[in-house]
């Protein structure tokens, strides 16, 4: 675990990824609704997910955290790859690596 990230799948390449989400979701047992926004024609349309789950078990553990940014991000990715003409990152999404791990860049 990154300081205050995971490293979860994206595109075929561990990212580090925040662990705020999973963490909130799973202290107060909230969904989490994966939201995107895409452009249509002359406006603006709300695309909403299937909500998500944490991920439980026994304890509250790492493990519950890693598996909970794991399934969102996978979902994020599944609008990404709906609408990658509409995808923007401002920041170099994998610079960070997992120790060891080459860099992307």
């Amino acid at each position: 675990m990154q300081r205050d990230g995971v490293f979860v799948p994206f595109f075929g390449h561990l990212a580090c990824t925040t662990r705020s989400v999973a963490m909130l979701a799973l202290r107060t047992d909230a969904l989490i609704v994966p939201v995107c926004c895409v452009w249509n024609t002359n406006r603006y349309r709300i695309l909403v997910g299937e909500p998500v789950e944490a991920v439980r078990s026994a304890s509250y553990s790492k493990k519950n955290i890693l598996d909970t940014t794991a399934l969102y991000t996978a979902e994020i990715e599944k609008f990404i790859r709906d609408y990658p003409g509409q995808w923007i990152w401002i920041h170099r999404r994998w610079k960070t690596r997992p120790s060891g791990e080459p860099s992307l860049y």
